[in-house]
């Protein structure tokens, strides 16, 4: 009974831990915190460090609701971050309600791992072999004709919320993070062995076998 009750101890703590709350203060609504919370969808995911989970739930609230992303930034990073074009840019809109959330998967973070760490060593930048990285990695879905991927690289900057504000201020690097055609994503970074210190890569790709199963209505939703 002991042993029981310090498991139901290990996993609360668990999955307070992954849904990372204890920021989430009165200035936000009840539906706000879930929103946020589910935001994080990379929680749980065994691979990832805190910051790339940070950047997923912010990447999954862009995508999303806007304005909670605004306030959130505001709230947890300070003003300066919030006011940036890359939050102010964006716009809320109808559809986003038919954006799937970014959802983390395994073998696109061990690509991410992969090109951080091998990119970090020879102190290279770009996003060489990508496409037999991905095969490599056994994301076979990238390969059905309608399914895309897409990889973003930053250098230089360590802190969750000035890679996001990066990338979301690069057109290109925007078109992926909000690009609804993607479900899944993976990130892994490492030192860089140049003048810019360190490395993090985004790998996406659109639906897996998975998604067809317990989401096929949305899939096919996006697919044309």
């Amino acid at each position: 009974m002991r042993i029981i009750k310090l498991l139901f101890l290990l996993l609360f703590v668990l999955t307070i831990h992954g849904c990372n709350i204890t920021y989430l203060n009165s200035s936000y609504t009840s539906k706000e915190k879930i929103t946020i919370i589910r935001a994080n969808t990379g929680r749980f995911n065994l691979i990832m460090g805190r910051r790339s989970k940070e950047i997923i739930r912010l990447c999954n609230l862009a995508r999303k609701n806007p304005t909670l992303l605004k306030k959130y930034v505001e709230i947890k990073y300070g003003k300066e971050y919030s006011e940036r074009k890359g939050i102010t840019n964006l716009k809320e809109s109808k559809r986003l309600k038919d954006v799937p959330l970014l959802r983390p998967s395994y073998l696109l973070t061990i690509s991410a791992i992969s090109h951080a760490l091998i990119s970090g060593v020879i102190s290279q930048i770009g996003h060489q072999g990508f496409p037999l990285r991905v095969y490599l990695t056994g994301n076979f879905n990238c390969f059905i004709p309608y399914v895309l991927c897409g990889e973003n690289c930053y250098y230089g900057e360590y802190k969750a919320i000035n890679m996001f504000i990066g990338w979301m201020e690069s057109s290109g690097h925007k078109s992926n993070i909000m690009n609804d055609k993607f479900y899944r994503i993976g990130m892994g970074g490492f030192i860089h062995f140049s003048k810019y210190k360190y490395n993090m890569v985004q790998n996406f790709s659109g639906p897996k076998i998975l998604d067809l199963v317990i989401r096929p209505k949305q899939v096919f939703k996006n697919k044309k």
